[in-house]
């Protein structure tokens, strides 16, 4: 018997099986391909036109603490955040980021047009400083 432990809600389960079996994510409007052009370009603007990009779930605490992590320790002059479950089509949007950085879930945070990491990275910055000097660098704060 396969047993799976997720603590990520309904939405985190259908990422996985999506990942491992192929399957479509359950939409109203159906899962699109990576290279979807209008898909990639709304995810490209949002990138390149802001310093800091958060792509997030508004029901993800992962996403919450990264979102919190920004918003209470640094003014950051450009932070757009991107909520992704509240886009027609969030299955594309995570297949076309997935494509990007490698990661299939949220949050991901990108820099000055590049990804830098997830939680667990963004977490890790924070606690060494190094995060601060990402920021400083990009001109950020």
């Amino acid at each position: 018997m396969f047993y799976l432990k997720i603590s990520a809600g309904l939405f985190g389960l259908l990422s996985i099986i999506n990942l491992t079996y192929g399957l479509k994510c359950p939409k109203i409007s159906p899962c699109i391909s990576p290279e979807d052009k209008s898909l990639r370009k709304e995810i490209d603007i949002a990138v390149k036109n802001h310093t800091v990009t958060v792509f997030s779930r508004t029901t993800c605490p992962f996403s919450k603490r990264v979102k919190a992590i920004l918003r209470d320790n640094y003014h950051i002059k450009d932070l757009f955040i991107v909520e992704i479950d509240l886009h027609e089509n969030m299955c594309g949007m995570l297949d076309c980021l997935n494509a990007e950085s490698g990661i299939h879930t949220v949050p991901q945070v990108f820099v000055s047009g590049k990804f830098l990491g997830n939680h667990d990275i963004i977490k890790k910055l924070f606690e060494s400083g190094l995060l601060d000097e990402i920021l400083v660098d990009a001109k950020a704060i």
